[in-house]
């Protein structure tokens, strides 16, 4: 039988607990691993001012780090850190300046490695399988399906390309508050006026997962322009990270001995989800965000599987991509059912201190989880009803997205009844989990509003994603046990490719089409708005950002409605983020302005919208259009000293 893998033999990594060490030696190695890592932390305070250095060090670090033996798992485990604890060193007080964070993040990232050189087993070095190729091969296609924010080299090219998605303006805003933050720059937009930051009470582990990427790549923040351009470029990044930590958590759950047929499929599948739908389409739309806290519940579960003793370590990441997942709050049930796998192997095997120390570890996390949603907008903006609110989202409709669940649920429901000895009871938790999110949030949303809106299409999109590659985990799992596993017929074969090739793409309500095509055309969209015009006139909302005091930019509307202008909901916002003016009371007057992006010929609309903003004493109006300059100069002659009309 043809294979791709090698068998089984010792591992050196989270997923148990180490063999200990007799005491000289543990000693010795103790000291070797202090003595390693003071000097790391010279090497590093010497590399750190220059980003040129610094990144590169960033990158052995994650390739070189012996959280294990295998090249898969240890990217896998990597990442994990990576993405889900990142943000805790920017806790640390700024000692060091506007880049602390990165300073430390190098500088534990190299301890940890030289003391695990030190203290176990390991090697620097990893082993490598002929099936790693598909990490380097699904990096590589996630660079170049992104790679036009990669190459967004002036604000205006940036602007257009996140102008796909106002979202983008959104988690700008709150990525230029931390970066400013990290600095303590006075351009904060919570100082524009008295009603503070507009996002202040969003979740920002992702935002700050950014800024210290940001600290490490580019060094201290720069003008709000420079730092669109940055954040863009940290977009394709992560999207980039995101793809190959997915792609190397599946293989390394994967049996040790894999026919290649079945590899192909599985490659095919992560490709078609995490480059087209949902992974490419969330990117585009500006939900790269979500798109990390989906994938973190799937990462847990792929990570713990398959451990009989879970070590520390383990639970380490695990409690770093629950507060990844946090970031989405209605994604914790899926991050709950993940953590059982390893909490049960844990209470099962290990010692009554250990058991309880473990149970007492993951509840912090879960606490702490939660804790950064309390003062979120699902509990500080109208409590739960919050999550009726409505707009722009990919929909995969009920007759794709329903059955696609279900059958996911029904198949590896049959398969841990069918092979009861492979344990995978644990994927029946998981996919049961997102079914019941699911379940749970449409039937609220039903009885409520009688209509299910944005949090449930985006919550089924985070769902069947998991759901997905669950149950590919499960099929693999099983037919891996098959003695005529490595002779499927190519004609058999081609049926899985098919359908990763289809994929979710074809249930999409509106532009419906495969999610091989969705991978296609991605970079080309992107790149268009550059060339096409379909951003608008994105040089008008930098000019006026950057000439307009932060102070009087939040007591300013922008109506923007000339044929050739951005969407006014956009420009809106885009404007305020850039001239570090999105307060509360800045965003709250772009809420109206939705209305009129769908119909920007309404000249009432803007005139009412005009008049409200100059009912305030200090109010002020900018618009675009001559003729909605004359209407709202009518409208309210005596205002009319605080209109402006720009061109």
């Amino acid at each position: 039988m043809s294979t791709v893998g090698t068998s089984a033999g010792p591992r050196t990594d989270l997923g148990s607990d180490p063999a200990p060490a007799s005491p000289p030696i543990r000693t010795r190695r103790l000291a070797v691993a202090v003595v390693a890592a003071a000097l790391a932390g010279l090497v590093v305070a010497a590399l750190v001012p220059s980003p040129w250095l610094a990144v590169p060090w960033a990158v052995a670090l994650v390739v070189l780090g012996p959280t294990s033996d295998r090249l898969d798992r240890r990217l896998a485990v990597n990442l994990a850190l990576v993405l889900g604890l990142l943000p805790v060193t920017l806790w640390l007080p700024p000692l060091l300046g506007a880049r602390t964070a990165a300073v430390a993040a190098l500088a534990l990232g190299t301890a940890a490695v030289a003391g695990g050189v030190a203290t176990r087993q390991g090697s620097l070095l990893p082993r490598v399988r002929a099936r790693d190729g598909v990490v380097g091969a699904i990096g590589v296609l996630a660079a170049v399906v992104a790679l036009p924010l990669a190459l967004a080299g002036t604000p205006a090219r940036a602007l257009a390309m996140l102008s796909t998605g106002i979202d983008n303006a959104y988690h700008f805003a709150m990525f230029l508050e931390q970066r400013l933050g990290t600095a303590g720059s006075p351009l904060l937009a919570a100082r524009a006026d008295g009603s503070g930051f507009a996002f202040d009470d969003y979740p920002q582990w992702f935002h700050k997962t950014l800024t210290v990427l940001a600290q490490l790549a580019f060094g201290d923040p720069g003008s709000a322009p420079l730092e669109l351009v940055r954040f863009a470029r940290l977009e394709w990044v992560v999207f980039v990270l995101l793809a190959v930590l997915v792609t190397a958590a599946v293989l390394q759950a994967l049996p040790d001995r894999v026919a290649p047929s079945l590899l192909v499929a599985v490659t095919a599948v992560l490709a078609s989800l995490l480059l087209g739908v949902p992974g490419g389409i969330n990117l585009l739309q500006g939900h790269l965000s979500f798109l990390v806290a989906a994938c973190a519940p799937l990462v847990m579960f792929l990570l713990a599987t398959g451990r009989s003793r879970p070590g520390v370590g383990l639970f380490v990441v695990l409690g770093g991509l629950v507060l990844a997942t946090a970031a989405w709050l209605l994604l914790l049930p899926m991050a709950g059912a993940a953590l059982l796998v390893p909490v049960v192997a844990v209470w099962r095997r290990q010692s009554a201190l250990v058991r309880w120390g473990t149970l007492a570890g993951m509840a912090l996390a879960l606490v702490l989880a939660f804790l950064l949603f309390v003062r979120g907008p699902l509990l500080t903006g109208g409590g739960f009803s919050a999550v009726l609110r409505d707009g722009t989202v990919p929909r995969v409709g009920l007759p794709t997205s329903v059955p696609v669940l279900l059958g996911c649920l029904a198949v590896v429901v049959v398969l841990a009844v069918r092979h009861h000895g492979l344990g995978l009871w644990g994927h029946v938790l998981l996919v049961l989990a997102a079914v019941v999110q699911v379940a749970v949030l449409g039937g609220y949303m039903l009885a409520a509003a009688g209509t299910l809106t944005y949090y449930f299409w985006k919550l089924m999109l985070g769902s069947l994603l998991v759901a997905v590659l669950v149950t590919v985990h499960a099929l693999v799992r099983v037919l891996a046990q098959r003695s005529d596993a490595g002779r499927i017929r190519p004609l058999l074969l081609t049926v899985p490719l098919l359908v990763a090739a289809a994929g979710l793409g074809l249930g999409l309500q509106t532009f419906t089409a495969p999610s091989a095509v969705w991978a296609a055309i991605l970079p080309g969209s992107l790149e268009s708005r550059t060339t096409s015009g379909d951003a608008g006139d994105v040089d008008l909302v930098l000019r006026l950002a950057a000439t307009t005091p932060p102070q009087q930019a939040a007591r300013t509307r922008l109506l923007a409605t000339r044929p050739g202008d951005m969407n006014a909901a956009h420009a809106s916002e885009w404007f305020h983020d850039l001239s570090h003016s999105a307060t509360r009371r800045a965003v709250s007057v772009d809420d109206g302005v939705y209305d009129l992006a769908k119909h920007p010929d309404n000249t009432a609309l803007a005139v009412r919208l005009a008049a409200d903003t100059l009912a305030t004493t200090d109010g002020l109006v900018v618009v675009t259009d001559p003729a909605l300059d004359a209407a709202v100069r009518q409208a309210v002659p005596d205002a009319a000293d605080r209109v402006t009309l720009v061109d």
